[in-house]
């Protein structure tokens, strides 16, 4: 069976328009990038190194609501999947490990499980970002001509358009403007199953504001063809989540 993951080294042969930390593990390396170039963060998010056991504890013991989540960036990858431990209270805490087994743990196994990853490795610590009244969305930036959209209401980024019943929409645009006809395109979504669509004025309010990060949309394309933006839109505002290319993935067995 073939799986994917990411290329620990994809950046350091490639032109990199802000400073990157290349010792850090690959995802902390593309929030850096993100950052660097002025894209809005989780404002949940903390990094923190493995090996630095107190601030591991004093971040742990800080959390004071949920759900949480503990996410490893681990360098080197040991395996195909990244571990990942999800607090939903006290005495619900489920942990992924590196082969995609899912098991309930107790909260004082966390720092166990944590010590078993590379020490150079990282930990970070988040709110999950999605809700009821946040729009999720991937955009594919080609270039100045050629962009795709895909948002869904009240989903994970990673589930978009898998729900029938909460609003969406997907489409092409060019220099963030739509060339199809949207009344079309509504019908069209509609005859998929989708119940609700976002309406015209709102996807052309959210791609002119989309439209602004353009000349970091053209920096991330200097790094490698068709960057992909993972972002959560609330009130107004975006926070970038990640960034994909296609040259970024490895398969092996």
């Amino acid at each position: 069976m073939e799986h994917t993951r990411l290329d620990e080294h994809f950046f350091d042969a490639r032109p990199r328009p802000t400073h990157i930390d290349l010792t850090l593990p690959i995802r902390l390396q593309k929030r850096q990038l993100l950052q660097g170039l002025g894209f809005p963060p989780d404002p949940h998010l903390v990094a923190l190194q493995m090996a630095d056991h107190n601030s591991l504890e004093r971040a742990l013991a800080s959390q004071s609501s949920f759900p949480f989540i503990i996410l490893f960036s681990e360098r080197p990858m040991v395996g195909w999947k990244t571990p990942l431990i999800i607090v939903r209270s006290a005495r619900n805490i489920s942990f992924r490990s590196r082969d995609g087994n899912i098991c309930l743990v107790g909260w004082h196994e966390i720092p166990n499980i944590i010590s078993q990853s590379p020490p150079q490795g990282w930990v970070e610590i988040t709110r999950p970002i999605w809700g009821q009244d946040v729009i999720a969305g991937q955009l594919v930036y080609h270039n100045a001509s050629s962009q795709f959209l895909e948002i869904q209401e009240g989903v994970d980024a990673h589930n978009i358009g898998e729900d029938l019943t909460k609003p969406y929409f997907y489409g092409q645009f060019c220099h963030f403007r739509t060339e199809e006809d949207l009344r079309l395109k509504v019908a069209a979504l509609q005859a998929d199953g989708f119940s609700r669509i976002f309406g015209r004025g709102f996807i052309k309010q959210l791609m002119s504001k989309l439209g602004e990060y353009k000349i970091r949309l053209d920096k991330l394309a200097t790094i490698s063809k068709s960057p992909s933006l993972e972002f959560a839109y609330q009130l107004d505002n975006f926070f970038f989540l990640d960034v994909d290319w296609p040259a970024q993935w490895l398969v092996g067995s």
